[in-house]
C-alpha cells in the first residue's frame, strides 16, 4: 500500500509522456493544415509537445543518467549516509521510516534474545535489520557500551530511541522480562506504521488525483478547444 501513491505518479507520468510525445503531434499537424490562429492554451502545449520530443533522448539520458549517479553515490559510506539521514528529515515520511526501523529492531532483538542468543550478539544481529545507516551505527555503540557492563536502556541512543522505547526497555530488564517487553514495543510500532502510513495515503490520494487530473484535462481542453473554433479555423 506505501507503494501505491508512487506508482500513480510514475503511471500518471508516463501517460502524460505518451500524450505530449505521440498525440499531440498529430492534433498539431492537423490543425496546422486548417491554418488560422489556434488558441493560446493548445499554442503553448504544441509548444511544449515539440520542444518534448526534440529533446526526447536528452531527457532520457538526463533521467538514466540521474538515476545512475545516484545510486553510485548511495554506495559510498558517506553518500548512504547522507542518504540514510535525509530520508529521516523528509516530512511525515521520515517519522514513518524512523518507527518502521524502531519496531524491526525490537521485534528482531526480541525473537534473538527468545531463542537463547547471547545479548551482545542479539543486538549487533538486530542492529542489521533496521534499514539506517545512523541508527545501526548507534546501537554498534550501544553494544560497546552493553559489553562494558552498562544497561541497554541507558546504552541506546536517545537521538534515535524515543523516551517511551528506553523506559519499557528499563522495565524489561530489571523484571527479566526484556524479550516481552521488546514484542510490545514492536507491536506498538508496527501499529503505528500502519496508522500513518493509511492516513499519508488517504491524504495524498485525493491530492494526487486533482493534480493528475489538472494536468490530464488541461492537455484535453487543450487539444480540443479549436474544435469548438474549427469553422473559424476553416475560413
Amino acid at each position: 500500500a506505501s507503494w501505491y501513491p508512487a506508482a500513480v505518479v510514475v503511471i500518471a507520468t508516463l501517460i502524460v509522456l505518451g500524450l505530449l510525445t505521440f498525440v499531440v503531434p498529430t492534433f498539431g499537424e492537423i490543425y496546422a493544415s486548417f491554418g488560422g490562429e489556434l488558441p493560446a492554451p493548445t499554442q503553448m502545449l504544441i509548444s511544449i509537445s515539440n520542444t518534448l520530443k526534440s529533446n526526447i533522448l536528452f531527457v532520457i539520458g538526463f533521467f538514466i543518467a540521474l538515476v545512475v549517479i545516484n545510486k553510485q553515490i548511495y554506495k559510498t559510506d558517506k553518500g548512504k549516509r547522507f542518504y540514510h539521514k535525509l530520508f529521516l528529515k523528509i516530512p511525515l515520511i521520515g517519522k514513518i521510516l524512523h518507527k518502521g526501523a524502531l519496531a524491526k529492531f525490537a521485534r528482531t532483538f526480541a525473537t534473538l534474545i527468545n531463542g537463547g542468543v547471547p545479548i551482545l550478539r542479539s543486538i549487533e544481529i538486530a542492529s542489521t535489520v533496521v534499514g539506517n545507516v545512523l541508527i545501526e551505527e548507534s546501537l554498534q555503540k550501544t553494544k560497546d557500551e552493553v559489553e562494558k557492563g552498562k544497561s541497554i536502556a541507558l546504552s541506546l541512543s536517545k537521538e534515535y530511541f524515543p523516551p517511551m522505547f528506553i523506559a519499557m526497555a528499563s522495565v524489561g530488564e530489571n523484571t527479566g522480562r526484556l524479550d516481552e517487553m521488546l514484542d510490545t514495543i514492536a507491536n506498538f510500532y508496527e501499529d503505528e506504521v500502519d496508522r500513518e502510513v493509511d492516513a499519508l495515503i488517504s491524504t495524498l490520494e485525493p491530492l494526487l488525483m486533482v493534480f493528475i487530473g489538472g494536468i490530464v484535462g488541461f492537455i484535453l481542453i487543450a487539444l480540443y478547444l479549436p474544435i469548438f473554433k474549427m469553422g473559424e479555423l476553416i475560413k
